[in-house]
């Protein structure tokens, strides 16, 4: 019965202790903390082309707005009709 006895408290305060350390205060918490956010910023940075484009004042060479509302129009204009047919020059199969 007294090892019984003893049994039950050793387990109790077993329980008690390892119960009581789940309200100690983590030391990675404020690890974790400060670099939150951090792969997030990391995957933006190298998902983008140019990082310091913003900065670039000076104007890429490209196509100018004459040429640019041309192929516009063209590129509208190409749904209204189906293309015409390819035919073969070696075989004629229709």
């Amino acid at each position: 019965m007294n090892k019984l006895k003893i049994t039950s408290r050793v387990l109790l305060c077993l329980g008690v202790c390892v119960s009581v350390s789940g309200c100690a205060e983590l030391s990675s918490t404020p690890q974790w903390d400060a670099s939150f956010g951090e792969s997030y910023r990391q995957l933006i940075v190298l998902q983008s082309i140019h990082p310091d484009g913003v900065a670039n004042s000076d104007a890429e060479n490209g196509i100018d707005g004459v040429a640019a509302a041309a192929a516009q129009s063209r590129y509208g204009t190409s749904f209204e009709a189906p293309p015409a047919p390819v035919t073969s020059s070696i075989l004629s199969i229709k």
